[in-house]
């Protein structure tokens, strides 16, 4: 039978499963992000973040460097 309370809560449900699908997808972004630190010849660290999303690498001179870029990047 499908009366109002049940098309309510099939929306409802609906409307549950997309909220969570977005979720997921977000957690699931987050975790394509790889952040590194190496050293030069001369003991100096260099940070490094690849984001798998876009291919793409940025290296950076101190750790600061890398926390800024991610929160600009990936803080919204």
């Amino acid at each position: 039978m499908n009366t109002p309370h049940t098309q309510f809560n099939l929306a409802w449900l609906v409307g549950i499963k997309q909220h969570w699908q977005q979720v997921i997808e977000f957690l699931a972004s987050r975790s394509n992000l790889q952040v590194w630190r190496s050293r030069d010849r001369s003991g100096n660290p260099h940070w490094h973040v690849y984001d798998a999303q876009t291919n793409h690498t940025t290296n950076l001179s101190s750790e600061a460097e890398m926390r800024i870029w991610i929160e600009e990047h990936y803080e919204r």
